[in-house]
């Protein structure tokens, strides 16, 4: 019985907070989209090639995270991406930067926890920002 109020607790929650779906540039280690479809994510790679633009527009549309090294995305606004995650972590560092990334996972587990934010991951850990209004 007890198990049982347990799942339709986990269910209820699930359907009220949808889990976090990412979106990967080109620009982000191949290991991290491995390391979150093993935790049972929705990843998706950006079309190579694909424009900020483009990029910015499939985040929005699809409700998808972008995880990106760009730093042309910090200005970008609601509007025109749905969230962004900067890796300030060297991409040849994999396993500062899945530890990183697993811990910032256990602090937001919806995706309502990462909409119209800009959540920048460094080793020591992530700041958290609202998008901004307009872009800058």
């Amino acid at each position: 019985m007890q198990q049982a109020l347990q799942e339709a607790e986990t269910m209820s929650f699930s359907r009220l907070h949808p889990a976090p779906k990412f979106l990967l540039d080109e620009n982000v280690h191949g290991r991290l989209g491995s390391f979150l479809k093993d935790k049972g994510f929705s990843v998706r790679p950006c079309a190579r090639g694909a424009s900020d633009r483009q990029v910015s527009e499939q985040s929005k549309t699809e409700e998808l995270i972008l995880v990106t090294n760009d730093s042309d995305f910090e200005s970008v606004p609601p509007e025109k991406v749905f969230a962004v995650i900067l890796l300030k972590i060297p991409q040849n560092n994999v396993s500062a930067l899945l530890q990183a990334f697993g811990s910032l996972l256990e602090h937001k587990k919806s995706s309502e926890d990462y909409a119209s934010r800009l959540i920048i991951l460094k080793i020591d850990g992530a700041r958290t920002f609202a998008l901004p209004r307009k872009e800058v």
